[in-house]
């Protein structure tokens, strides 16, 4: 008998399972009355190389993200629910060698951001080892154990992002636009909402999102109507979280982008641009708290200001529905910029008052910069951890690789692939002078068999298209490289007969035929023969976690150890 279920998708939780509280209601009260009509918000103008508001907090906060005692900042890459599966078992090795402590901010793009989001927002009455699984070794590794999903397990929601339930979610959204009650532009960030949020109780159309109880109480101290009632927070002890999206003007065959990043405290870019937007508006030079993102003009010439509240204000599935809106830009291209896809009212944090807003389209972090390493660049941490989770294995010949690498990480060094993807921008940040990149290609491909991992010190490119300042010292950050592709000594390890039938499984429903490295989108068929858009299965999930994780944990323990004696 086959391992692998008829389909699927019907059963992907576990079996007799009861009803959990936090996923079948939410997380807050519905508020009784409207919001006030203004917000008094801050506004944090860009250093000079920093420092970044998050560094700046009183008492011992802010020592939870500086660099200095939390030298790791941890990088996921775009490529949606597989990235997400991924993610699930790196941040469970992270955590099953004690580094998360050594880890002051988490970057993630897209499907990363999916990940990152509910890993820093998720409620604390669920574990971590609930929310990313236990850790289990390949050779104990039994069918029952990938089969199905806790939950509340981070994965939990994937083996349900069906077609089906995303064109019945979508009628849904299209009916509340027909009458006024939803922005067209908020269409697919509300769909994200549901799929993904909503089963960890953190579906809101009307709250905030805030780092702590202190920040919460700050904003609360000038705007009175404004409870604690009305914020997501933070898991404690959680690494800095950075949501990286692109912002997009103009959106015609001229579009340029621009970085961009979403925090519990603030969003904005420390980069600013001078007569880019429709009007000759300036674009960024700072932040601005995030309950405030998405205001019209600021009333005010120095912070606080004072702004209109919103409507709707910006949510987590905001962040989520733009760090990961991955036709975006290219519908934008097309003249589409308004179906679905997230735009945002947004001001310059310079001229406070004087500039009037402008609507833009903000993206997919992943159109311009797909790894999340320049936000941790921008901090200048000096150990990064990037996980790569790209859907093209090593070796690949394709046209958006260089050398067999995804482009993802070649254009890092000015090694752009012949197929960009609608992006022709310079994004190169690390110099190349000395064969880095070429040195990179040949350290991950020796690496292949027992996790594709390689460690590159570099030097930062003057004058880089993101103003990445250079680093003190030697100038050099130390890069440890995790890319997506099969784990030989992993699977050599596992011993179950029915986990290796899943493994070699080809079926339509549940197609491993190019494990771990899945389709972004349609690497499933349903009904029909019909590809699916995000949905995985659940062993796809769990098998993908549970390699990851020994790649992380097991074939990369060794070095991960030396950078924490070489940093600590």
């Amino acid at each position: 008998m086959s391992p692998v279920r008829t389909d699927p998708r019907e059963n992907p939780m576990k079996k007799g399972h009861a009803k959990n509280p936090h996923t079948e209601k939410t997380h807050h009260k519905k508020r009784a009355s409207a919001l006030p009509g203004t917000l008094s918000a801050e506004v944090f103008p860009a250093k000079p190389g920093g420092p970044f508001p998050e560094f700046e907090l009183d008492d011992d906060r802010s020592q939870r993200y500086l660099p200095a005692g939390r030298p790791f900042g941890v990088a996921i890459s775009g490529g949606g629910t597989r990235s997400l599966s991924a993610a699930i078992g790196q941040m469970r090795a992270l955590i099953d060698l004690d580094l998360l402590d050594l880890v002051g901010a988490v970057s993630c793009v897209s499907g990363g951001t999916w990940f990152g989001t509910l890993f820093n927002y998720v409620p604390e009455t669920i574990s971590d080892s609930v929310l990313l699984g236990p850790s289990i070794a390949p050779d104990k590794l039994t069918l029952a154990d990938i089969e199905t999903l806790d939950r509340d397990n981070l994965g939990g929601p994937v083996p349900r992002m069906t077609n089906r339930r995303i064109i019945d979610r979508l009628t849904l959204l299209e009916a509340e636009v027909a009458i006024g009650r939803l922005p067209e532009n908020r269409v697919y960030a509300r769909l994200l909402d549901h799929l993904l949020l909503k089963p960890f109780g953190l579906n809101s159309d009307s709250m905030f999102f805030a780092l702590d109880p202190a920040s919460v109480r700050a904003i609360i101290a000038r705007n009175a109507d404004l409870d604690t009632d009305d914020f997501f927070t933070t898991r404690t002890n959680r690494p800095y979280f950075l949501a990286n999206a692109t912002q997009v003007y103009p959106t015609d065959k001229h579009a340029v982008m621009r970085h961009v990043a979403y925090s519990p405290l603030y969003a904005g870019t420390p980069q600013l641009f001078t007569g880019v937007g429709p009007k000759g508006q300036a674009f960024g030079g700072g932040f601005a708290q995030s309950f405030a993102f998405d205001s019209k003009t600021p009333t005010g010439s120095a912070s606080p200001v004072t702004v209109p509240t919103p409507s709707p204000h910006f949510l987590l599935s905001d962040v989520m529905g733009s760090s990961g809106a991955a036709p975006g830009a290219f519908l934008d291209q097309l003249g589409f910029s308004d179906v679905g896809f997230p735009e945002f009212n947004d001001w310059p944090a310079v001229d406070l008052g004087q500039v009037p807003s402008a609507l833009y389209s903000f993206v997919d972090g992943g159109n311009l910069e797909d790894t999340g390493i320049v936000s941790l660049l921008y901090r200048q941490y000096p150990v990064i951890v990037a996980f790569v989770n790209a859907e093209l294995p090593i070796g690949t010949k394709s046209d958006e690789a260089v050398d067999g690498i995804s482009g993802q990480i070649s254009r890092l060094f000015g090694k752009n692939p012949k197929k960009k993807l609608g992006n022709n921008q310079d994004t190169q940040v690390f110099n190349n002078d000395h064969g880095e990149f070429a040195a990179l290609v040949q350290d991950l491909n020796k690496s292949r068999s027992e996790g594709a991992f390689a460690l590159g010190d570099y030097t930062i490119r003057a004058n880089n298209a993101f103003g990445i300042e250079p680093y003190p010292g030697d100038g050099k950050v130390s890069v440890l490289w995790f890319y997506l592709n099969l784990n030989q000594d992993w699977r050599g390890q596992i011993t179950d007969k029915q986990v290796l039938a899943v493994l070699d499984s080809q079926s339509k429903k549940n197609n491993f035929k190019n494990f771990p490295n899945y389709s972004t989108i349609g690497q499933n068929r349903g009904d029909l023969d019909i590809p699916e858009l995000l949905w995985l299965t659940a062993e796809q999930v769990q098998l993908a976690a549970n390699m990851t994780a020994f790649s992380v944990g097991t074939s990369a323990c060794a070095t991960l150890n030396a950078l924490r004696k070489r940093f600590t």
